[in-house]
C-alpha cells in the first residue's frame, strides 16, 4: 500500500429507514424492476425539482446507444430491442422519427446545434 494512503476504504454511514425498506421489497416483488411507475414517479419528482437524481444520460437517450470509437469520435447505434416496438409502432403511425421522440435526451448529451443538424439531415434525406 502507497505510504499517503489511508489504510481504510472512507465510508458514509446511510440512513435506511423502514419506508425505504418497504419500497425496496414493493418494488423487488413487483413485474417492474428497471421500467414502470416507479421510474415514472423519479423522472416527475425530478421535473417538479423534488430531487437532484436525473437518470443516467445513457438511460435517457435509450434505446440509441453511444460507442466511443479509438480515435475519440463518436458513433450512434439504435439498439433493437422488443421492449421498445410499441413507441417504435407509435411513432411510426404519427410519422415522428426517433430522434425527435429522443430530442430532449439528445440535447442534454450533444447539444442544440447537433439536434439542428440532425433536422438538416432528415431535411435533405427527405430531398433524396
Amino acid at each position: 500500500m502507497h505510504p499517503e494512503q489511508p489504510k481504510y476504504i472512507p465510508y458514509g454511514r446511510q440512513i435506511v429507514d423502514a419506508g425505504d425498506r418497504r419500497a425496496v421489497d414493493e418494488a423487488l416483488g413487483s413485474d417492474w424492476l428497471t421500467t414502470g411507475p416507479k421510474v415514472d414517479a423519479f423522472e416527475k419528482a425530478w421535473a417538479e425539482g423534488r430531487t437532484a437524481f436525473r437518470k443516467p444520460i445513457s438511460c435517457h437517450l435509450y434505446p440509441i446507444r453511444v460507442v466511443r470509437f479509438g480515435d475519440g469520435s463518436l458513433g450512434l447505434n439504435y439498439h433493437r430491442w422488443a421492449v421498445c416496438d410499441c413507441a417504435r409502432t407509435l411513432g411510426r403511425e404519427r410519422g415522428v422519427p426517433m430522434f425527435r421522440m429522443l430530442r430532449e435526451a439528445i440535447v442534454r448529451r450533444f447539444g442544440e446545434e447537433f439536434f439542428e443538424a440532425l433536422e438538416a439531415a432528415e431535411q435533405y434525406l427527405a430531398k433524396e
